[in-house]
């Protein structure tokens, strides 16, 4: 197990922020979001075909890889921003080789194009080694997952719980108004998000550090509560946040993970929260004192907003 730190906090005052973020125009083409978790030596060749049969995107990579550095995962194989070719059924395939073995994976996305993007996730886990109870061990394993991202619901509402700054992790609640528990990635609490720059009039991940999986516990958010969000913890050192626009950005979905996938993509939701940072950073604080987000104030439900 890893040890690792965790950031000082300065929490300034809750401010709710309204989700209802206006959908991408009608031309405006769903986004692609690729990650691949290879652990395995091997060749892997990923494509997604569109409703007429044609190859819309595809990437051949090579691993093994880290597994702790998602920020790797998400770019080895960048999609670009053509694969899309009006709505449809699209067709995403997997193919693993390894010397003479060959493992092979599809699965099928309903894509209609109010989307903001759609998810394709790889993983190939490593294989068993043979054991007196499993004498044949067990091959790697190859699994192939789509997902639809949707533009927010209102009934979801991201509270932000920290006053942006240069050296400061960034701190939010998530209001849950739905019928539904929300999960976060991995299905672990606090629901983890990421950070975006934007750089030439687009919004590029920001790579804090290697994440660290210490602290974290499976669970979601129940129908009309709250629940918190971060970034998680790093190993080592984290990357400031120097003057620039910048963007905290944490998917939430009403599929339990533990569950087995099933025939439909999972529907995610991304929440959004946008702030500016203008000065430079100075020292980054570190303290080994736990990072829980301020409880709302007994029967203070969060209000949104106006844009």
């Amino acid at each position: 197990m890893f040890a690792c730190c965790r950031g000082f906090v300065r929490f300034g005052p809750l401010v709710a922020l309204a989700l209802a973020v206006a959908a991408p125009p009608a031309s405006a083409a769903p986004g692609l979001r690729v990650r691949i978790f290879v652990l395995e030596p091997g060749r892997l060749d990923l494509r997604v075909s569109g409703p007429d049969g044609a190859i819309a995107w595809s990437c051949r990579v090579r691993g093994p890889w880290s597994e702790w550095d998602e920020e790797e995962f998400e770019s080895r194989c960048p999609p670009d921003g053509h694969w899309y070719a009006g709505p449809g059924l699209y067709t995403v395939e997997a193919r693993l080789q390894r010397g003479l073995r060959r493992t092979e994976r599809a699965r099928t996305v309903l894509v209609g194009g109010e989307e903001r993007s759609v998810g394709v996730e790889v993983k190939v886990a490593r294989p068993a080694e043979p054991t007196p109870n499993n004498p044949r061990g067990r091959p790697e394993r190859l699994s192939v997952e789509t997902s639809r991202t949707l533009p927010p619901s209102p009934e979801l509402v991201l509270v932000r719980a920290w006053e942006p700054a240069p050296m400061d992790p960034p701190r939010y609640r998530i209001a849950n108004h739905t019928a539904d528990t929300l999960y976060g990635r991995n299905g672990t609490l606090p629901l983890r998000g990421w950070m975006e720059r934007l750089e030439g009039g687009r919004w590029e991940r920001y790579s804090r550090g290697g994440f660290c999986w210490t602290g974290m516990r499976f669970g979601g958010i129940a129908p009309g509560a709250d629940g918190g969000s971060n970034e998680g913890s790093f190993m080592g050192s984290v990357r400031e946040l120097f003057p620039g626009r910048y963007r905290y950005v944490v998917p939430v979905t009403a599929t339990d993970p533990r569950a087995a996938p099933g025939a439909e993509p999972a529907v995610w939701w991304e929440l959004t929260d946008e702030f500016e940072i203008e000065r430079m950073p100075r020292t980054w604080t570190i303290s080994p004192a736990p990072m829980e987000p301020p409880e709302l104030p007994p029967g203070d439900a969060p209000t949104p907003v106006p844009p």
